[in-house]
């Protein structure tokens, strides 16, 4: 005796659904080789500017162009930059490789030459400054012609960037671009007021990378580009912008000071793994040269980045120090965080000669 027919229609409707969604995927995929978007960046915050009057301009550039904004969803990190881009940051031309670095293509690495990989936020990306006067480079350019070997300066600083965010950074890149020496100059980020939106990108970062893997996702994204919110990152625009260590104020830091010593040792693990050494950098601000005492949260973060230097043997630059100590002034900043050229200048001189006193 035969039994009922099992009803394949749920079967049916299930292959049917697969194969028009994998149809739409074919399809977007074709669209967008067909139409591609060329790479541009949106107005970036100015610090103390009016950001309602910037995000006007943003949502204005969104609706002509459907312009990505310059920061983009990044898996591990929360965001990150376009990869192959042409942008402005700062007011600025710059261009990224297919790493999603600052600065041209990397080619493979040569027998004898160095590399110097720089970790941080905003200030050792370069903010308002061209590629050849960014610190890193400055020092680069120093040390070929000290050491008679081709010095490569690899800018892994990026906008916003904190400590766990520049660890992160490492961990994958790394490998791939092998350096000989880690310059860690991540501060500012590490300092700033806890900004739970910050939060919020870098937790929601694994899904948006999965969806991002869809070329369907990522042509409704650019359909819905003029209505979406545009992603910033803020910096310190003065002394108020600056954490509590004291957590009964309610204005904490964006890393914990005891999270942020263990970044900064877990960085040192890791570029030994690599087969590189550590160098530490304080970055210096305006604040320094002023009359007005900088901040104890500031002072007790560089405080901690000198303690794991020294723990390290590393290279230790003293960017406050050195600034006072050769005449530097707020004419060198842009403004109260970002050094302008004249600034990058000075504390590439500091790095090169921190590297050229250490033994290699």
């Amino acid at each position: 005796m035969r039994g009922p027919r099992r009803d394949r229609r749920p079967l049916f409707a299930l292959v049917a659904a697969v194969v028009v969604l994998l149809g739409m995927e074919g399809a977007a995929w074709v669209a967008e080789r067909m139409w591609p978007v060329p790479a541009r960046s949106l107005p970036t915050a100015q610090p103390g500017g009016d950001h309602r009057e910037l995000k006007d301009q943003i949502r204005a550039v969104r609706r002509q162009t459907g312009a990505s904004a310059l920061l983009t969803e990044d898996q591990l990190r929360g965001w990150g930059l376009p990869p192959n881009a042409q942008l402005t940051f700062g007011g600025t031309g710059l261009s990224t490789n297919s790493l999603g670095l600052r600065g041209p293509e990397l080619a493979a690495k040569a027998p004898d030459e160095v590399r110097l990989f720089t970790l941080g936020d905003s200030s050792v990306f370069g903010y308002g400054v061209a590629d050849e006067e960014v610190f890193s480079s400055v020092a680069a350019i120093a040390l070929q012609a000290r050491w008679g070997v081709p010095v490569t300066a690899v800018i892994g600083g990026r906008p916003g960037y904190d400590s766990s965010q520049a660890l992160a950074l490492l961990e994958e890149l790394g490998p791939r671009i092998a350096p000989d020496i880690v310059v860690v100059g991540t501060l500012w980020s590490d300092v700033y007021i806890d900004d739970p939106e910050l939060s919020r990108l870098a937790e929601t970062a694994p899904v948006r990378g999965v969806l991002r893997g869809s070329a369907a996702y990522r042509l409704m994204r650019r359909g819905l580009a003029p209505w979406l919110a545009a992603r910033q990152v803020r910096w310190i625009d003065s002394r108020d912008d600056v954490g509590d260590l004291d957590a009964a104020s309610g204005r904490r830091t964006r890393v914990p000071l005891e999270q942020y010593v263990a970044n900064l040792r877990r960085m040192v693990a890791v570029a030994e793994g690599l087969g590189a050494t550590t160098a530490f950098v304080a970055l210096p601000a305006p604040m320094d040269l002023d009359v007005v005492p900088v901040p104890q949260t500031i002072l007790e973060y560089r405080a901690a980045l000198e303690m794991v230097a020294a723990e390290a043997g590393a290279p230790w630059v003293d960017g406050p120090a050195w600034m006072r100590a050769h005449g530097g002034n707020i004419g060198w900043f842009l403004d109260q965080v970002h050094p302008n050229g004249r600034g990058h200048l000075a504390l590439g001189a500091a790095l090169s000669e921190s590297l050229a006193a250490h033994p290699r």
